[in-house]
């Protein structure tokens, strides 16, 4: 799987056949708050909580989804349905590369995903490799984690874009 930067603040995720699955679309610059078009039409919103927007609140129409949390140890952590414990944990790997891996409960791998800029396309690519079988086959939980994944990547970076 893919995602890439395509336009202003919009990005999309394609599955293994190059097929997109959804579109994700900042609303601004400095900000988290984000719309996730899935191709069927659904729409997951998004919204940064708190004056730095350390925690985010997703929800599909008015229907609580998850939440994503940074930790102290600059760990993203995504809860579903006020769970006590993360169902995911995103951790940054690279030195000189940015790299996460995403982790279950059980710390055990599910995905890797490595961000690069190409600056033959001016733009960010990301790689997104299933660790386990059946990594991620809930397509909401797909979109969900890769979020928080560019949510970790644009903090690493510090930029808009990786």
């Amino acid at each position: 799987m893919k995602a890439e930067s395509i336009g202003l603040r919009k990005y999309a995720l394609f599955n293994d056949k190059n097929e997109r699955i959804a579109t994700l679309n900042y609303e601004g610059w400095l900000t988290y708050r984000a719309t996730a078009e899935l191709t069927d039409g659904t729409k997951i919103n998004f919204e940064p909580q708190g004056f730095w927007g350390q925690t985010i609140e997703v929800e599909q129409e008015d229907e609580h989804l998850a939440t994503i949390k940074m930790d102290w140890l600059g760990n993203v952590k995504v809860f579903y349905e006020k769970a006590e414990e993360p169902t995911f944990i995103l951790k940054y790997t690279g030195f000189w590369q940015t790299k996460m891996i995403l982790q279950d409960r059980q710390k055990n791998g599910i995905a890797e995903f490595v961000g690069r800029f190409r600056w033959s396309k001016f733009a960010y690519e990301y790689e997104i490799t299933p660790l386990a079988e059946n990594a991620l086959p809930d397509t909401k939980d797909l979109v969900i984690t890769w979020f928080a994944a560019m949510y970790l990547f644009k903090l690493v970076s510090g930029s808009s874009g990786g």
